[in-house]
């Protein structure tokens, strides 16, 4: 990541709530465990917005919990689920505008698994589609997403995609709502 974050966590079992974070040159929060292990957090009831990276950045995290935030116009996603990061719950967030200035959509998934992404709002996305399940850098399955709405996002709902040698697969896909998503819906 390029710029600092507002929030870092790089440990376990860490319980982040009602914090604001924004105009952060990288993440407003970022659980990181590329250097040590980042496993157990919870990032509950917060506001990051207007970070010039990702609003909730997991970056090799295990089992997170992302729960009832507002992740709105960061420039790239609202919310990560990334390299890898596996049995993370995303559920009940607001992931609102996001992709200013580039990234793969409103809530990026590569090489996860095991993940539920529930019952969150991801709208108005720009230039890309609401989710992306990317697979840049390793497989991503049997992730749930389901009970979500997806709406006005520039560039379709979700998009699956596979990557070179990378794929989604054995992932379930159940009970969201589309409605006015563009591009590739």
């Amino acid at each position: 990541f390029v710029g600092w974050s507002g929030v870092m966590v790089k440990g376990q079992n860490n319980a982040l709530r009602d914090i604001v974070s924004h105009h952060n040159g990288g993440c407003g929060i970022l659980l990181d465990g590329q250097v040590t292990t980042c496993a157990y957090n919870t990032v509950e009831t917060c506001r990051c917005y207007l970070n010039g990276e990702i609003g909730i950045g997991q970056n090799t995290a295990l089992a997170s919990r992302i729960l009832g935030n507002i992740c709105q116009d960061n420039g790239l996603e609202g919310i990560t689920i990334d390299l890898p990061s596996y049995r993370s719950i995303i559920d009940g967030n607001q992931v609102i505008g996001n992709c200013t200035i580039g990234g793969v959509g409103g809530i990026g998934i590569d090489q996860a698994y095991l993940s539920v992404i529930s019952n969150n709002l991801i709208s108005g996305t720009v230039g890309r589609p609401g989710m992306t399940f990317q697979c840049n850098v390793g497989d991503t399955t049997f992730c749930t997403v389901t009970g979500n709405v997806f709406v006005d996002n520039a560039n379709g709902g979700i998009w699956l995609k596979k990557t070179g040698p990378y794929h989604s697969s054995f992932n379930v896909i159940d009970c969201n709502v589309f409605l006015n998503n563009g591009g590739k819906s």
